[in-house]
């Protein structure tokens, strides 16, 4: 924050400051967001607090980092104020600091770091001494661990070099600290870094002694005459830190690899890379840390759930049902029942279903979708979603829904969209090698099919799951519910359900299994498929969603469209 509504002089480095900090996360892949008055922007109080918020609902993140560069003033012992854009002409327009790292401690995030790098001297004008700050975290009931809590302050309260009123002090604010935390975090100060089994990482308690020293050495550098001595409060230890380094010193360097390294994935993916299965399965689990070398080929992990959260598609169409693929080219596309167009939009191939979802009334659509090589994927059309489909090196490898823009269901989504992403996370876990397997498919399945309304696609992976461990109750469960839904139920999901009954129905979109293992799953029922699918299936290609290659795909169309 370089300026404020009024009475502080403009900053030179605040600001700046705040990018340097963005530009380290970014470096890291460490999720982040960014709020500064750079450009005439103002940031709110309002701003703040729904980006902490955000990260704290998220519910994957063992670090949450708070970072501030700009006017800060002390009211009273430990009653230390941020100036935002709106202050101290909107009393509201401020952050209370000590308010707010108490109700960081009830937010279920393992560890909060705080950096201010800001003056924090007592206010000589009245507007500022009858400031209201904020808290921008959330208040909740306080859980167990308690979060530990790492501050770090670019001064000492009542420092006596801030002794004077603070448009005064504001004038020698150079971003020391900011400076050298930088040096440190990036590995440039050797007496921080310390050596773990793997890796090299950057401590609490290494740094507060550098900082101890580097900071005034810094001012005294600016001007003789400036004292600059900063406070630090450090709870944290071993294992936990600030900055992870990479590998230890006099290791050699792991040979290059054409695949995302884990490190390259933020650090909320990590954890969901580590602990996604034992946090969210076992609700009683709270703090356990997990290497690198349990994870079995972590770099196909770290791709897959890439590319899972990057699997999005059109937010709507005009009848609110399609498709967007990305990574290939549509070469045609057909629609049972009804028709569909193709065209591109900023790249991205897309179908449009023309038959309105209304007007549905819910009747199964299978959706042939041809690609450019000639091969293709069959799909269940569901009225009021989007479709994404994503193609890599010939294969689909990922298939979700999400409810289109204007339909009943989005509402929903919007509430739970954080949520129905960890969950996509999940699979991208446990979706490898061309299969879905878990290791603990119980619980995954009841972690998964929460969601379902939201994503189907979700359904299907629990029907999986509860298959892998013989749970029929589960799987018919998972049936019964999303049969009470008006959109169709993936033919998946009852085939996995009804392969027992006396007279089983194959009667669900799109009339084959859309997870290519199902044609392993079909049991009884395979005697009951259609010619043209059992001629299709000798074309699948090796892939997690059921894919045909270009004969296949001549023999599904040859019957839909009676050979023309």
């Amino acid at each position: 924050m370089d300026k404020t509504a009024s009475a502080f002089p403009k900053l030179n480095a605040a600001a700046l400051g705040a990018q340097q900090m963005a530009n380290w996360a970014s470096q890291r892949n460490i999720p982040f967001t960014l709020l500064t008055d750079q450009g005439g922007n103002k940031v709110r109080h309002a701003d703040v607090y729904e980006a902490v918020d955000k990260f704290v609902k998220d519910g994957v993140y063992d670090q949450l980092i708070l970072y501030f560069s700009g006017h800060g003033v002390l009211m009273a012992p430990d009653c230390e104020a941020w100036l935002l854009s709106g202050a101290p002409d909107n009393p509201n327009e401020a952050i209370n600091v000590a308010g707010s790292i108490a109700n960081a401690r009830t937010c279920g995030i393992e560890h909060i770091v705080v950096y201010s790098d800001a003056c924090r001297s007592i206010p000589t004008q009245w507007r500022s001494a009858m400031l209201t700050p904020g808290t921008v975290f959330p208040v909740l009931q306080p859980r167990d661990p308690s979060p530990e809590v790492d501050a770090f302050y670019a001064t000492l309260p009542g420092n006596p070099a801030f002794e004077v009123p603070p448009d005064q002090a504001s004038k020698a604010h150079r971003g020391l600290l900011t400076d050298c935390l930088i040096k440190a975090l990036d590995g440039q100060i050797a007496d921080v870094i310390v050596d773990q089994k793997t890796h090299r990482v950057v401590p609490a308690r290494p740094l507060k002694l550098y900082l101890t020293k580097a900071i005034p050495a810094e001012a005294a550098k600016v001007s003789i005459k400036l004292l600059q001595n900063p406070d630090a409060r450090v709870e944290s230890a071993l294992p936990k830190y600030l900055s992870e380094l990479g590998r230890r010193l006099g290791e050699p360097a792991a040979p290059p690899s054409k695949n995302l390294a884990v490190t390259d994935l933020p650090l909320g993916l990590k954890r969901t890379i580590y602990e996604m299965q034992e946090r969210l399965l076992a609700p009683g689990w709270r703090s356990r840390t997990v290497s690198l070398t349990q994870i079995a080929d972590p770099e196909n992990v770290a791709a897959s759930i890439i590319r899972i959260l990057d699997a999005k598609g059109r937010i709507s169409f005009e009848t609110r049902t399609g498709f967007t693929i990305r990574g290939a080219d549509v070469k045609s596309a057909l629609i049972t029942g009804t028709t569909c167009d193709v065209f591109l939009e900023d790249g991205t191939a897309q179908v449009r279903v023309h038959e309105k979802y209304e007007d549905m009334n819910h009747a199964s659509r299978t959706a042939f979708i041809r690609f450019s090589d000639g091969s293709g994927v069959v799909l269940a059309v569901l009225p009021g979603y989007v479709g994404t489909v994503v193609v890599e090196e010939d294969q689909v490898v990922t298939v979700n829904y999400t409810p289109a823009r204007g339909t009943k269901n989005y509402f929903e989504y919007e509430h739970v969209a954080d949520q129905l992403e960890q969950r996509r996370a999940f699979v991208a876990v446990a979706a490898r090698n061309g299969t879905f397997r878990l290791d603990r498919a119980k619980q995954a399945a009841d972690y998964l099919r929460v969601l379902k309304k939201v994503d189907p696609t979700l359904g299907i992976y629990a029907a999986y799951a509860y298959a892998q461990v013989g749970n029929l109750a589960g799987i018919r469960s998972v049936f019964r519910y999303m049969s009470y839904e008006p959109e169709p139920v993936p033919f998946d999901v009852a085939m996995l359900a009804l392969q027992y009954d006396e007279q089983p129905d194959l009667n669900y979109t799109p009339g084959l299994p859309m997870l290519t293992q199902g044609w392993m799953s079909l049991g009884r029922l395979e005697p009951l498929m259609p010619k043209p699918l059992k001629a299709a299936r000798r074309y699948l290609k090796p892939s997690l969603w059921t894919t045909f290659t270009k004969e296949g795909m001549n023999i599904l169309e040859g019957e839909l469209t009676g050979g023309e």
